[in-house]
């Protein structure tokens, strides 16, 4: 069984004990990246004995009970930033298998849908309204009436007998196109001023969110950026000479944690490039093809079926298009507001005067040009080690660990970006760039070391160094005990094998409730009918309903006598005191009267 949760407990409960309220999600987070150095089997499962779950529940409590710590920020930003994305790509995956799973109902009704035409053309509408994303509008009513006059005007209600005769794989089929007729329809009557209740206009708003974007993404590359220079000129220039080395590690955590800002920051705004890309290509295709349908309808009073409704169909899976990216885009837009929030987390300790200092000196450095002839002749004339020098980054690749140096990291512990100048060296088909030429000869003498040694190396004691290298994916799936997963594993091949039994994702949209009995459906089907017959009749309402002790019911006394042989009630007398006198003339007595009632 998968101990995470009860880690992840231990974490939270104990740091709620000290005073600081960590989330179960960041906890995970945290417990994982503690263990990516432990060895996992094939799906990606460590176990771990009792002494280790012990270190990592006590480390994680004593690394996420920090105040003020640039570190703790940096792999928090990652944490909710990485958690993030995949809680929409997973919430997107919910949302695709529960829309297929209705729609799938939705399709069975309306197959299995008798004689009745009026039904079925309803089922159709509902059928169309649910494709569209259309089922719970604000507006519905109008929303209904649109959709069911553009579907009358593709299939009137006279051919539903027709329909209905077909058989089931032919209806499928037919509905299949009309929903996107149908769509295409009401897309192009929005578009003309005509209709289109209830369709947001998803262009517009990939358009606005992609310009917010990129506005406030350019401005936070332009002032992190600089802010990053400046770290990374303190931390290469002698000016820390003279600072404790405490100071000295703060302010390279520091340096880490605007880096992994920027680092986000750029891969936000390439996907929103990417977005935009989109829509400069489809926007004026999709406007063209339009006009094309406008100018078939003015032109002439009878357009061939035929040659139109294929266009509609193509208006409709063009807007399906659109709406996919404007989900994308919305993704991107969450991710940038959660990155904002780390914008300044943490106290800075880094002076503006040892800034200034620092840019001084760097601007008198002189930083000599490599000579990548030289450095391509000494590379390549070693083949045995398996690396192979390019002077250019080939086109639409990507440089490994982020675009950093990992012999800088490795050898001495800082996040230094590749130079662009010293080239590339291809490696088992990756591209690893260094930032100066003695990392270069570093990493070509043992390359297989560096890669390996990316993770495992004691180099990489801060973890929030991991994510900021792209190494993540190395994170552990599941954490077990020792000797558990094995058993684990014997015990599911044995449900595969023996009953079948279903091991991966079972979705929300399953009907618990169903019956597949006979008699269970008979026995309540005499239960509904009898039901049924305890309607009331003459005083209907929504109290009474289905209740056979309504609201308005009562019990009159009985007229007959009672068997005493003596013509009166044979109810005992009741009988009151109370106390008069207590009001009216002052001079009047106080005094108790006693009364007696027959009834």
């Amino acid at each position: 069984m998968d101990i995470t949760p009860g880690i992840v407990q231990d974490i939270c409960s104990q740091c709620q004990k000290k005073g600081f309220i960590v989330s179960q999600q960041l906890a995970s987070f945290y417990a994982k990246t503690l263990l990516i150095q432990e060895q996992r089997d094939t799906e990606g499962a460590v176990e771990l004995g009792q002494a280790q779950v012990q270190n990592v529940v006590a480390t994680a409590v004593s690394r996420l009970t920090q105040s003020d710590s640039a570190s703790l920020e940096t792999f928090k930003m990652q944490a909710a930033v990485l958690s993030q994305q995949q809680d929409a790509v997973n919430q997107q995956r919910t949302e695709m298998v529960q829309h297929r799973a209705k729609s799938q109902q939705l399709l069975t009704e309306v197959c299995n849908r008798g004689g009745n035409h009026a039904k079925v053309f309803g089922d159709m509408v509902l059928y169309i309204l649910h494709e569209t994303g259309l089922y719970n509008a604000s507006n519905k009513e109008l929303v209904q009436k649109e959709t069911m006059t553009a579907l009358e005007s593709v299939i009137p209600r006279q051919s539903i007998e027709s329909f209905v005769a077909q058989s089931d794989v032919e209806k499928m089929k037919q509905l299949d196109e009309l929903w996107k007729i149908v769509w295409g329809i009401r897309i192009f009557n929005r578009e003309t001023h005509k209709g289109g209740a209830g369709i947001q206009d998803v262009p517009g708003e990939i358009a606005a969110m992609v310009s917010a974007s990129q506005t406030t993404i350019n401005q936070q590359l332009e002032n992190m950026q600089a802010i990053v220079n400046d770290y990374f000129a303190c931390l290469t220039t002698n000016v820390l000479a003279g600072v404790s080395p405490g100071e000295q590690q703060r302010i390279n955590e520091e340096y880490m944690n605007r880096l992994q800002y920027v680092q986000f920051l750029k891969k936000t705004a390439r996907a929103v490039e990417e977005v935009a890309t989109q829509m400069v290509t489809a926007r004026p295709a999709y406007d063209a093809l339009l006009a094309e349908i406008k100018h078939m309808v003015t032109s002439s009073t009878s357009v061939p079926k035929s040659t139109v409704y294929p266009k509609f169909i193509d208006v409709g899976e063009r807007w399906e298009s659109f709406k996919k990216v404007h989900t994308e885009m919305k993704r991107h837009k969450r991710t940038l507001e959660v990155l904002l929030g780390y914008q300044q987390s943490y106290t800075q300790v880094l002076k503006q005067g040892t800034v200034d200092e620092a840019t001084k000196l760097a601007a008198e450095q002189e930083k000599p040009k490599p000579d990548q002839v030289a450095l391509e002749q000494e590379v390549n004339s070693r083949p045995s080690s398996g690396c192979m020098y390019t002077p250019v980054l080939p086109k639409s690749a990507t440089v490994e660990f982020e675009g950093f140096c990992i012999v800088s990291v490795m050898k001495h512990r800082m996040m230094k970006p590749v130079m662009p100048e010293v080239g590339y060296i291809r490696y088992q088909g990756k591209i690893y760039g260094f930032a100066d030429e003695n990392a270069m000869r570093a990493f070509t003498e043992t390359p297989q070391a560096f890669v390996d040694g990316a993770i495992r190396n004691q180099a990489l004691a801060d973890i929030s160094m991991i994510h900021l290298l792209n190494l993540g994916g190395e994170l552990p799936t599941e954490l077990y005990f020792e000797g558990t997963r094995q058993q684990a594993m014997a015990a599911e091949e044995t449900r595969k094998v023996d009953s079948d039994t279903q091991t991966g994702q079972i979705d929300p949209y399953k009907d618990y409730k169903y019956q597949w009995n006979e008699w269970e459906l008979r026995r309540l089907a005499l239960k509904l009918a009898d039901l049924r017959n305890k309607r009331t009749h003459s005083c209907q309402t929504h109290l009474s309903h289905f209740k056979r002790d309504n609201d308005t019911q009562t019990y009159p006394k009985k007229q007959t006598g009672s068997q005493t042989l003596v013509e009166k009630s044979t109810q005992g007398k009741h009988k009151a005191r109370y106390i008069a006198g207590l009001r009216g003339d002052p001079d009047s007595k106080v005094k108790v009267v006693s009364v007696e009632f027959d009834e």
